[in-house]
């Protein structure tokens, strides 16, 4: 399933999914109609943060994942797993299940041109992006993320395990994100620097082809969909 929305109807989606039990794997693939802040569950959103995004225009939304912030807009897409309880893939340990949709990623961009590698160690944040490092997601690298030359990150990975079903994201730079505006409405300030530093350290889909064509939603879903069918991880 390839679908255009907003972050909300997104989470909507999986959790419906994961509330009603997942019968069969699927995929779904997500581009986005708006932007948003998108916070992992554990996050907390305050007031004043709240109203930085209402003056910036855009919704704060929390996913059934965990892991660190994100900015979700037209520069980015989001691709979700689903996984019955009963699969071998939802036996798996988590490292392993990060790993085998990492590795499955790496494959699939790797024939739309875009090379990858799965990131070699966990990464809590570098310097000049510490702080970042404890609440963005891009500032991070975990198990089975992708990166690009000098460790340059990406996609990243979160997922949610429940009784009834396995939901595995991934979320994948099509083109650079706003990270000034990630900065401002978390910080509630500019800093330019930090911003530069989250660029440093994220490698966007257009960096990495010919002549700046990013792949368009359609090739990206039928590339690492035959991945999954490979894996029995689609229908």
């Amino acid at each position: 399933m390839i679908a255009t929305g907003s972050a909300f109807a997104e989470q909507e989606m999986i959790r419906k999914s994961l509330d009603n039990g997942v019968q069969a794997p699927g995929a779904a693939m997500w581009s986005y109609s708006s932007v948003a802040l998108i916070l992992g569950r554990s996050q907390k959103s305050s007031v004043a943060m709240l109203e930085r995004a209402g003056e910036e225009g855009i919704d704060v939304v929390v996913r059934a994942a965990g892991g660190g912030a994100v900015i979700a807009g037209p520069w980015m897409c989001s691709h979700t797993v689903l996984v019955p309880p009963d699969h071998a893939f939802a036996t798996m340990s988590l490292r392993r299940s990060y790993e085998v949709i990492g590795d499955a990623w790496r494959r699939a961009l790797g024939r739309l041109g875009i090379a990858t590698d799965i990131a070699p160690r966990a990464r809590a944040g570098i310097a000049g992006v510490a702080q970042a490092g404890q609440w963005a997601c891009f500032a991070s690298l975990s198990c089975g993320e992708l990166v690009g030359p000098a460790n340059r990150k990406i996609a990243g990975l979160a997922q949610v395990r429940r009784r009834n079903g396995v939901a595995i994201c991934t979320g994948l730079l099509l083109t650079e994100p706003d990270w000034p505006r990630l900065v401002r409405i978390w910080l509630g300030q500019d800093d330019e620097a930090l911003a530069q530093s989250l660029r440093d350290i994220t490698l966007s889909c257009e960096e990495c082809v010919p002549m700046r064509r990013v792949p368009g939603i359609a090739e990206i879903d039928a590339e690492i969909g035959a991945e999954l069918c490979d894996l029995g991880l689609a229908a």
